[in-house]
């Protein structure tokens, strides 16, 4: 009993001081839980104080026996908390730190497993009947009271996980969850510079601009085993770029800079781009539908917000057809409405994500 005794006070030590050095990392480690999501706030501080007291009280001779049996209720809790999360949950979260941030949750499902025998072991040992606060004394008796414990833990965690996914799917209590590891790593390579962004793709590679480089583009195979850099020739190197971004719709390539404002258009299998003429409408994104045709946020010459517009172009003629109630002025109609503009081909939509709340 000393030694199982020994054993929890030192695995209940070291993990309240694990998670209160790291309080921060561990808070935020169960607000991601999808178990203890929105419980996270109380639990990060009432689990190590829990920890703190039940090895304190396995101490003292004359409360190890209730302490023992507020251990074997913890252990089953966080067996089943493990449980619950390996076989029901959408994904699985971080582990809780420490040294048992080493351990995969198996291996700590077996061993909290492996303490909870312990804790429970250590209760049929003790010598009951000669504590005044308890008559009974068999080993019949323990054991009931080993399954009731057991019974209410696990059914303590199970309401807590319904309970959880309740609050964050239906009455929206603001919490947000963003759960890790939902890819595998296949393959990887080195770009070696920084300042890349993805300008398209087509449907054998994906290539990336480079803000550093605004005429260097680099074609990856989707395998990430081949990369290839070209360099785009223009026409026209005269003008004021200051925001040249390049674009690619399959085997077709853009380089725009709404600043100036100017617009090329080449062939990916030359890199050679050619100046279209365009209204001098200034814009801050590009983003080509087809051949003719191109999406574009610029300002209202009326007041100045953001707005939308579709640019039909060619060598010829070119035109803009503004949307002006798409993107809705919530402060300022300029940083209230920024964001990310791209258009899916597969989806044959356009879509702007909102990056001001």
């Amino acid at each position: 009993i000393y030694v199982i005794a020994l054993l929890h006070i030192v695995l209940f030590t070291y993990a309240a001081v694990s998670k209160l050095l790291d309080f921060e990392n561990f808070q935020v480690q169960l607000g991601q839980s999808p178990l203890l999501s929105v419980y996270a706030g109380w639990v990060a501080w009432s689990v190590p104080l829990i920890e703190i007291t039940l090895a304190l009280l396995l101490m003292n001779r004359r409360t190890q026996f209730l302490a023992l049996i507020g251990s074997f209720l913890l252990m089953v809790m966080f067996t089943a908390y493990i449980f619950i999360i390996l076989q029901f949950s959408e994904y699985i979260p971080c582990s809780c730190g420490g040294i048992l941030e080493k351990m995969n949750w198996t291996e700590h499902l077996y061993f909290n497993l492996f303490f909870c025998c312990l804790s429970a072991f250590a209760i049929i040992l003790t010598e009951i009947e000669k504590y005044s606060f308890i008559k009974i004394a068999t080993i019949n008796f323990k054991i009931l009271l080993l399954a009731i414990s057991s019974s209410v833990a696990i059914i303590t965690v199970v309401l807590l996980f319904l309970k959880s996914e309740q609050l964050i799917h239906q009455e929206n209590n603001f919490v947000r969850r963003y759960p890790p590891h939902l890819y595998n790593k296949k393959q990887q390579i080195n770009l070696n510079y920084v300042g890349h962004y993805f300008a398209g793709s087509n449907h054998k590679s994906f290539y990336l601009g480079n803000y550093s480089a605004p005429l260097t583009v680099m074609e990856i195979d989707f395998d990430l085993k081949k990369m290839k850099q070209y360099k785009i020739k223009l026409d026209d190197y005269s003008l004021p770029y200051r925001a040249a971004q390049v674009r690619v719709l399959d085997t077709t390539f853009y380089l725009s800079d709404g600043t100036v404002p100017c617009l090329f258009k080449g062939m990916i299998t030359t890199w050679n781009a050619n100046r279209i003429p365009i209204n001098a409408q200034r814009f801050s994104s590009f983003e080509p539908i087809d051949d003719t045709l191109a999406v574009i946020r610029s300002r209202k010459q009326s007041n100045n917000e953001s707005t939308l517009g579709i640019l039909k172009h060619s060598y010829d003629k070119n035109n803009i057809r503004w949307n002006n109630s798409l993107l809705q002025k919530q402060i300022d109609g300029v940083f209230d409405s920024d964001g990310i503009l791209d258009y899916n081909p597969s989806l044959q939509k356009i879509i702007y994500t909102r990056s001001a709340l």
